[in-house]
């Protein structure tokens, strides 16, 4: 199951490296073993949703300490696309 977590406050895209080694000691930190949680970082703007991962791929732009971005969502007109990787 997904689960979503709005926030009202945009932080800077900037720290988004930082926060998503945060979330990977937290999800360390509860893990026991097991992945009971999986926190992906990311910002929403108006074009895009962009999460952070530590995989590099094709399509990832490297944004500091291990860290890499890519566009998850695009937005066309008032809908979403999926982006195919």
């Amino acid at each position: 199951m997904r689960h979503i977590r709005q926030f009202r406050e945009v932080d800077r895209p900037g720290r988004l490296a930082g926060i998503e080694l945060l979330a990977g000691q937290l999800e360390c930190k509860f893990s026991g073993g097991a992945r009971p949680i999986n926190l992906d970082p990311g910002y929403l703007d108006s074009a895009n949703l962009v999460l952070a991962t530590t995989k590099s791929r094709d399509h990832g732009i490297c944004i500091g300490q291990g860290i890499f971005a890519e566009v998850t969502l695009r937005s066309r007109g008032k809908s979403c696309r999926e982006i195919s990787w």
